[in-house]
């Protein structure tokens, strides 16, 4: 996401919308006014999510590269997995949907599924039911049906959270959908089921969705890379998980290109004079006025250094810091960050 168009969400309201509450509606909505800006503005050559990539009928009918070849014998496999066999025989007729009819489907079956679940997780079980589940599990009391809890509120508010399932899908601009599912429902089936593939698999859980529905073929990529983003520097990291028939080359030329998406396009490099800014701020005292710590700096520093308003000062301190402890941008919005002035 560009600069501009995190402002423009800030601006309407969108972040504290999500912020205050955030639910599946108010993330799609943010999602959708981004989409619709680019479509206006002509971000059509914009780089499509590589996660929902499947192959052409071309490359399916003559694989030639390694990984167009691996990805056909996977699919092979995966085609005669129970699981797969049945959701195909029960809920599409054994016949494929068109990859262009994917969205229409999963919309008409979520009005099928009715309202969303929410999910509840970190539920604490004490050791007596922990027994009682244990032996309804085995049988053992089968004329029992359900489990009562009884949880003390401090433990709800400390340990317990709500989460939604949400089945995630190609669209057919190249990103990724997503839409909440309903316990019980054939879309949450679709998702526990296609959660089962990318992990045996290693597919993208919108590629298992569009296998399962379509039969097109996932790409498997020799890489797969994850941005870990913090507010921290130091714990950003780029992980990647490497074919290891994969070229040193190689690896290095995809390392390149997720560091660049990491890091700020307008991202500059610290002078050495607000490094040294930021390094004497943090060993003055908590309790010491900015008056004092300027002009403790103005006495051991060069002249074009020095400082004459205590407000610059204290700006250029405070911003030199957490530069260099701010993560460096992703594409993600960098909340308006210009740098500081040399």
């Amino acid at each position: 996401m560009r600069d501009g168009e995190w402002d423009y969400l800030e601006d309407e309201y969108y972040i504290e919308e999500i912020i205050r509450n955030p639910s599946s509606r108010n993330y799609t909505k943010a999602v959708e006014k981004v989409r619709y800006l680019r479509r206006k503005i002509g971000t059509q050559n914009e780089p499509k999510n590589q996660e929902t990539r499947m192959l052409s009928e071309q490359e399916a009918r003559q694989p030639s590269q390694r990984s167009e070849i691996i990805s056909s014998l996977v699919a092979q496999e995966a085609t005669q997995d129970a699981g797969v066999r049945l959701f195909r025989t029960e809920m599409l007729d054994d016949k494929y949907l068109p990859l262009e009819e994917i969205e229409e489907w999963i919309q008409q079956q979520a009005q099928k599924d009715g309202p969303s679940t929410n999910w509840l997780s970190n539920i604490p079980i004490s050791r007596m039911k922990e027994d009682e589940l244990m032996k309804q599990m085995l049988g053992i009391t089968p004329d029992t049906e359900n489990l009562s809890l009884e949880i003390p509120i401090n433990q709800i508010m400390r340990y317990i959270s709500q989460q939604i399932h949400l089945l995630q899908y190609p669209g057919l601009d190249g990103w990724e959908r997503s839409i909440p599912t309903a316990v019980g429902g054939v879309l949450e089936y679709l998702r526990e089921l296609g959660d089962g593939l990318a992990k045996k698999y290693k597919w993208s859980n919108q590629q298992a969705t569009a296998f399962i529905l379509t039969g097109r073929i996932p790409l498997i990529s020799p890489i797969n890379i994850t941005l870990q983003t913090s507010s921290r520097a130091l714990s950003s990291r780029i992980v990647l998980d490497i074919d290891p028939t994969l070229s040193p080359a190689e690896v290095a030329r995809h390392y390149r290109r997720s560091r660049k998406k990491m890091i700020a396009t307008h991202h500059r490099n610290l002078s050495e004079k607000h490094m040294q800014l930021a390094i004497f701020n943090s060993m003055r005292p908590d309790n010491e006025t900015w008056a004092i710590k300027m002009d403790e700096w103005n006495k051991t520093q060069q002249v074009e250094w020095k400082y004459k308003t205590v407000s610059n000062f204290a700006h250029d301190c405070i911003q030199a810091r957490n530069r260099l402890l701010r993560v460096y941008a992703t594409d993600l919005a960098v909340f308006g960050q210009q740098g500081l002035p040399h």
